[in-house]
């Protein structure tokens, strides 16, 4: 009778946590999405096709160096049933290794993307946007924590905090007549608002400690989504690349806005739905039947949401 009755309380517990996740994630989605939306408003106003154009041309690298950093590695630790300080440790180490190899890479072959978009101004912008690799590396373990204990509330306090922040600075230089280094400027401090934030809401610090052991673990099951991502982030960002070679920036500029409206809504309820269901998933991968139900209640939700 003990047993049962923890069983439905972990059970209640579990899903009170995923009912407030799914509210603050839509929370954290919309509210963002709000305020990008805005502030797409007012940029278009003090800025040019051409700007948009030029951080969308670069964007295919930047994206692509992302998906590397993380390497599958954060799902894997969420999907470990009980990671140790080490785990994280050697993973953190890793990504901010990693993180700086690809950002000299970035600052090496800045020239070369400048020349095959024939647009000399690309070499400095990218030189200077590829810090965000640095910055997004040192909080990435801390923002998978925050997932895996699902405190999806403080998670949309660090976004919305961020996407503030960096609208505001970005509005700012663009009245100044920064031009395009106020949308540098706009993902720079994002960044760093958002990994500062990050490392306020987590208790987590890393430790001296690098293992081999650990490592390969993670990587075993990291690797497959690594693989995934990079195809998905590869195939998303080839339009732009051959829009940017083949068009004019001003043209760039324009698809991308549009793919930004087009997306509000397509990746929206994807956003919000996938972010909650794998770290509860997790919680009950060793319980066949209770992982069943689970999985039942969120097709249900998700076919609820998308079908109308």
């Amino acid at each position: 009778m003990c047993a049962t009755l923890k069983q439905y309380i972990m059970a209640s517990s579990l899903k009170q946590q995923t009912i407030s996740g799914m509210i603050w994630s839509s929370l954290q989605r919309f509210g963002t999405m709000g305020i990008s939306f805005i502030s797409n408003i007012v940029l278009a106003r003090l800025l040019t096709p051409d700007d948009y154009g030029c951080i969308g041309m670069l964007m295919i690298f930047i994206a692509l160096s992302s998906t590397f950093i993380d390497g599958g590695f954060g799902s894997a630790l969420i999907q470990k049933k009980r990671p140790t300080t080490e785990d994280y440790s050697t993973i953190f180490y890793w990504n901010i290794f990693l993180s700086l190899v690809l950002y000299v890479v970035l600052y090496l072959c800045a020239p070369l993307v400048a020349d095959f978009y024939n647009i000399e101004l690309l070499s400095k912008v990218l030189q200077v946007q590829g810090v965000v690799l640095i910055i997004n590396a040192l909080g990435i373990i801390q923002a998978n924590q925050l997932r895996k204990q699902l405190k999806f509330k403080a998670l949309a306090k660090v976004n919305l905090a961020a996407a503030i922040a960096s609208v505001v600075v970005a509005i700012a230089m663009a009245y100044m007549g920064c031009g395009i280094w106020s949308l540098v400027a706009q993902q720079i401090v994002q960044s760093l608002a958002s990994t500062l934030l990050y490392w306020v809401y987590s208790s987590w610090r890393p430790i001296m400690s690098f293992s081999t052991k650990s490592f390969k673990e993670l990587f075993g099951f990291g690797s497959f989504i690594l693989l995934s991502n990079l195809i998905n982030t590869f195939c998303n960002n080839l339009n732009g690349l051959l829009i940017g070679k083949f068009f004019n920036a001003s043209s760039m500029g324009y698809f991308t806005q549009a793919k930004k409206l087009e997306n509000i809504f397509s990746l929206s309820i994807e956003a919000v739905v996938l972010q909650v269901p794998y770290p509860v998933l997790v919680e009950v991968k060793d319980n066949f039947e209770k992982l069943r139900n689970v999985l039942k209640q969120f097709n249900s939700l998700l076919l609820y949401v998308v079908a109308p």
